[in-house]
């Protein structure tokens, strides 16, 4: 029986025996006032010198902690025997009430409710006392959680941490970027909305075009505004007028030959972010005939996005515009864009006239977009990456396909990966021209790809509604066999990650991704500690927001009626081309299977697609072989589409691995 005090011994000492008066709780793990006051004035943490200090003491003493607790008996019957004792018996319970003022005096200051330290208030009920400690340590952890998520986001938009350039990537002369390609990262991206206090409108109500002034009218604004529209609740197209009047010089619809662009080294560059670049680059613009357009967005951390750069390229010179720097100024393009003796060549533009309206206002008259003329002779593939290839016989590096292109100051790299998506597409406008003459001189074919890059022109911007959120859409794709309880959690969590993008003015893929919705809704958890189980990863906003979850989910538990879903429509072939766009943002890993594609992106159960059915002609818009289910018959087409994309960024890895 002596072995059994000496337990008690060790327990009260905190060190294998050595002494420590007062508990089995290591010296120095609770707070010291006394300390704490006589600390000198050099102390800045805690009483520490640092935080390091603080940390790596901090650690010390949690080891000692654990190390006691590892003594302390176990099972039942020791517990029982050791408790005879009143050492023991003392000991444990100055330590108990020692914790339980410790967690308490945490809860007041973190916030707690009260209802979670309850428990503390039964000191003789010690399973009470433990359930307190269980369930006050998770909502700590919690707290501190979305403490640090909060300094991170506050440091990232009121820090004006500047970019790191990698050793070697360093600025030339005028702004032009250099030829070093090194990696880069940003330390802080400052979301240009909150460092330039943009007025963004998420609301529902409809997009209200941002045109003041109309250059190159036919038709007065005014008038052309008070248009009657089509019904679709879209405002009228300011240039609808003078789109509907346009037609190609017959100069533009003559053979002639191509002319190369000389090399990015040769070319005159300038990287626009100042009023006075600006206006003076307007005038060299408006005496152009020809003007490649490019256009770079990011959409992750904003509900509706943000156009961060347009790349015009001339004949002789390459231009780069800051439009996070020159928001207020852009719509000035607008003497360029809807000058109808100037040529503007896009490459798919169907999202870049779009983006162009909803933040400055600026339309576009006289198109020639390069994709649709892909379309029309027709060519193997429509990208840009073909095109360079075909024509170039270069594969086009794509490093920074999905770079954040908010980043300022702009590294050389990016800016040299921006300049090139202009550089050459005059060049490769002239190779389309005179192919689509030659293979139809009536001009029919060069004709049609007028009119359909006109339509691209004609599109209104609208805003993205609830739609992107589809709840008829996921249920069908993920959640067919959901309960009527598990249908109406995810209609609400849906809601809720729409309400709060649009609040926060963040993506609802950064509030919370489409695969976490579905993984809540079918798991249904009670508890936070449950809730952060069934999720692969918890975003930011859903730890800071983790109640408003969990009362969505207790009221869908309680839910007893029944949740419509609405019909699915037909598959629309340009939506399947965007999916397959998304599909590769993801970066899903290489190689992925017919069979594969089908289980992620299908909804899983009953889809099997293999990859000799699925063939798709874009003209009649129809799946080959024996796919009638219309499931089966999408994935399909976006398969096809996903092959197209993944070959294009398996050529660009090879050749950068053989660089």
């Amino acid at each position: 029986m002596e072995a059994i005090p000496g337990v008690s011994r060790k327990l009260a000492s905190g060190r294998d025996g050595a002494d420590n008066p007062g508990s089995f709780i290591p010296s120095g793990l609770l707070p010291n006032p006394e300390k704490q006051a006589g600390a000198t004035s050099s102390a800045q943490f805690c009483g520490y010198p640092n935080s390091t200090h603080f940390v790596k003491d901090l650690r010390k003493k949690l080891a000692d902690a654990v190390t006691v607790a590892e003594k302390i008996p176990q099972d039942e019957m020791n517990y029982l025997v050791c408790s005879t004792y009143s050492e023991f018996v003392d000991k444990v319970a100055v330590g108990t009430s020692q914790i339980t003022a410790m967690m308490k005096n945490l809860s007041h200051y973190w916030g707690v409710p009260a209802a979670t330290y309850r428990h503390f208030e039964q000191p003789q009920n010690k399973a009470a006392i433990v359930q307190g400690i269980d369930e006050t340590t998770k909502q700590l952890k919690e707290r501190m959680d979305m403490t640090l998520d909060e300094l991170a986001r506050l440091k990232e938009e009121h820090s004006a941490a500047p970019s790191f350039i990698a050793p070697g990537v360093q600025p030339t002369a005028g702004g032009k970027a250099g030829k070093a390609r090194f990696p880069t990262r940003t330390a802080a991206v400052v979301r240009p909305q909150i460092a330039h206090g943009w007025k963004i409108d998420n609301s529902h109500s409809p997009f209200v075009p941002r045109i003041t002034v109309k250059h190159n009218a036919l038709r007065s604004l005014e008038l052309s505004m008070n248009e009657p529209g089509p019904g679709d609740g879209k405002a009228p197209h300011p240039y609808q007028f003078e789109l509907d009047l346009f037609e190609p010089e017959e100069q533009r619809l003559a053979l002639k030959p191509p002319i190369p662009a000389k090399k990015p080294a040769e070319t005159e560059f300038s990287y626009i972010d100042t009023l006075e670049e600006f206006q003076r680059s307007l005038l060299e613009l408006a005496s152009a005939k020809d003007l490649a357009v490019d256009v770079e967005h990011h959409s992750y951390r904003t509900y509706l996005g943000i156009t961060c750069l347009i790349q015009i390229s001339s004949r002789t010179k390459d231009y780069v515009f800051d439009t996070i720097a020159l928001r207020d100024h852009i719509h000035e393009l607008n003497a360029v864009f809807t000058n109808p003796k100037i040529l503007k060549v896009f490459h798919g533009g169907n999202l870049d006239i779009q983006w162009l309206q909803r933040d400055f206002g600026v339309y576009v008259v006289n198109m020639f977009d390069t994709g649709q003329a892909c379309r029309v002779l027709p060519l193997p593939r429509f990208s840009l990456a073909f095109l360079v290839q075909h024509y170039l016989g270069r594969i086009i590096d794509k490093t920074h396909q999905t770079s954040d292109w908010r980043v300022r100051p702009i590294p050389n790299d990016m800016l040299d990966y921006a300049r090139s998506d202009t550089h050459d597409l005059l060049f490769l406008y002239d190779c389309l021209r005179n192919d689509l003459i030659r293979k139809d001189p009536s001009l029919g074919l060069l004709q049609q790809v007028y009119v359909q890059s006109k339509s691209v022109c004609l599109q209104r911007y609208e805003k993205q509604t609830t739609d992107v959120n589809d709840f008829a859409m996921i249920m069908w794709r993920f959640a067919k066999n959901f309960s009527e309880q598990q249908k109406f959690a995810l209609k609400r969590i849906l809601e809720w990650r729409d309400d709060v993008a649009r609040d926060l003015d963040e993506s609802i893929g950064f509030v919370l991704p489409t695969k976490a919705c579905v993984d809540l809704a079918e798991e249904l958890p009670r508890t936070s500690d449950d809730l952060v189980k069934c999720l692969e990863f918890v975003p930011v906003v859903l730890k800071q927001k983790i109640h408003q979850m969990l009362d969505i989910l207790k009221e869908a538990r309680a839910f007893t009626g029944i949740v419509p879903v609405p019909v699915r429509v037909e598959n629309d072939p340009a939506v399947d081309v965007d999916t397959a766009h998304e599909v590769m943002q993801r970066k899903i890993m290489q190689p992925l299977t017919a069979d594969e594609f089908a289980r992620r992106h299908g909804g899983g159960g009953g889809v099997t697609a293999r990859s000799s059915e699925l063939v798709w002609e874009e003209r009649k818009g129809n799946a080959a072989g024996a796919l009638e289910d219309p499931e089966k018959m999408r994935l399909a087409h976006v398969w096809m589409h996903f092959q197209t994309f993944s070959a294009e960024e398996e050529a660009a890895e090879k050749v950068s691995d053989i660089c």
